[in-house]
């Protein structure tokens, strides 16, 4: 029923390169990992990035090479097609229970907040009103199905343009996503999050007709869930949702490149530099997790965060460019308790090799945590679980065709046991652009282009 333990792959990177890095700039990713090969919407795959010296290095979740850890109550779900059948019928077990139960509907011709009503129903355009042109010439909205991202501006725009069409010939304007899904009776305790990945300009989310508020300290987004599309942002849909199997939970976003409801920040629109895009540009996920959980690593518009996992020292080792004598790993945890009551928790903290052996284990860490409330939900800076965890003969991350060494991951594992039950959670953590020149005269620089240029795949 649920996928397996998920953890960190994370470099142990030479401590020489440390004076010679860059300033860094990151983000948080996630993805995921899955215990039944479901296709489709239900690929629960996380490719996972992470800094550990200031040099960023990634890899991919190896599934087949963790420790043999207990199930995990985390649930990711790529909706790129919508829920799958099985959030909707938990005994389903058939090859169906991978398929989505609708697909997204997707309207840019007209704007109307009676599309966030649940009981709003779609009408499917005709095959005249879903061409390349901006927008269509029927005066009723023109629904379509698609998958998502779903971008307005290379969807349509783009097509047959040989430069991308300029400033002047950008659609996506107001978007609207549309999709309906059933919650079995099984998750009705369950915390259900959604997170999106990319909303051009700004976004407004709802849930069966309720708007989920943002946390901008700009007046004029008050109305809006999340203003700018380059940084993630995370909804809750836990309180609005009805999980008895059978009713339809209606979720609707209203995207737009300028509206009334919020502020434009102007700097996030230049056309040539690839930021003009309009929509859901980037995946949107969906987490099912039990009330006491490590959070997701986006803090925009849950305000906290999951995990942090750093190397704070390393000594060098006398015989080989390729291994440390032994590195000390920082890693710091939240939990949050939403439950009503106060929870033991234990968290155990494993870091394993590329071969799947588990190398260092923290010693367990226990504290009562007390229902979550504005007085002690961890906003700030300040972990509720700190530990530092050393590890012996370390490999340390190369670049690829270096002669020093080469690429090496680790990977963080939580087990997390919530009044003696034990489970496994996962984390996340960042991905570094970087340019540096290390000691040994290997010198690699980096480039950053937004988003999707049209035509240059960037």
């Amino acid at each position: 029923m649920y996928p397996p333990y998920v953890g960190v792959h994370c470099a142990l990177c030479p401590d020489s390169l440390k004076s010679h890095s860059s300033t860094l700039i990151s983000r948080i990713v996630e993805r995921g990992s899955e215990r039944r090969r479901l296709e489709g919407s239900c690929t629960l795959r996380r490719a996972v990035r992470m800094i550990l010296l200031l040099l960023g290095a990634t890899g991919s979740t190896i599934s087949n090479a963790q420790s043999a850890p207990p199930a995990s109550d985390r649930i990711a779900i790529n909706l790129s097609e919508g829920v799958p059948n099985f959030v909707g019928n938990a005994a389903t077990t058939d090859p169906t229970a991978a398929l989505p139960q609708s697909n997204w509907w997707y309207e840019n011709n007209q704007d109307s907040t009676t599309f966030a009503a649940s009981s709003y129903a779609e009408v499917a355009a005709p095959a005249s009103g879903t061409g390349p042109s901006c927008g269509s010439t029927l005066s009723a909205p023109d629904w379509i199905q698609v998958g998502i991202p779903t971008d307005a501006n290379i969807w349509r725009t783009f097509i047959n343009q040989a430069s991308g069409g300029g400033q002047g010939s950008l659609c996506g304007q107001n978007n609207w996503y549309r999709l309906h899904f059933k919650v079995d009776p099984t998750y009705a305790n369950s915390k259900i999050m959604v997170e999106f990945e990319g909303a051009h300009t700004a976004a407004q989310v709802y849930i069966n007709g309720t708007l989920l508020p943002g946390v901008s300290a700009v007046a004029a987004d008050a109305e809006a869930s999340h203003v700018v599309g380059f940084i993630p942002f995370i909804v809750d849909l836990t309180p609005y949702i009805t999980a008895d199997g059978a009713t339809d939970n209606v979720l609707a976003v209203s995207v737009s490149r300028g509206n009334t409801w919020f502020e434009d920040p102007e700097f996030s629109e230049v056309f040539r530099f690839g930021q003009a895009m309009a929509g859901l540009f980037r995946p949107v996920k969906m987490f099912i997790t039990n009330k006491v959980h490590i959070p997701v690593n986006v803090y925009s518009n849950q305000k906290t965060w999951g995990t942090y996992v750093a190397t704070v020292s390393e000594v060098s080792s006398s015989t080989s460019t390729a291994q440390a004598a032994t590195a000390v790993i920082q890693v710091e945890t939240n939990v949050l308790n939403e439950t009503t009551t106060s929870q033991t928790v234990t968290l155990t903290t494993q870091i394993v090799d590329a071969k799947g052996n588990v190398v260092a284990t923290g010693s367990p860490l226990t504290q009562a945590v007390a229902p979550m409330t504005a007085g002690n939900f961890p906003s700030t800076a300040t972990p509720m679980f700190n530990q530092q965890i050393t590890v012996a003969n370390p490999t340390l991350w190369y670049p690829n065709n270096s002669i020093y060494g080469t690429p090496y991951m680790y990977t963080v594992n939580h087990i997390v046991s919530v009044n003696g039950a034990t489970r496994a959670e996962r984390l996340a953590s960042s991905e570094t652009l970087w340019k540096w020149v290390d000691a040994h005269g290997i010198e690699s620089e980096g480039f950053r282009a937004h988003q999707d240029v049209s035509r240059s795949g960037f």
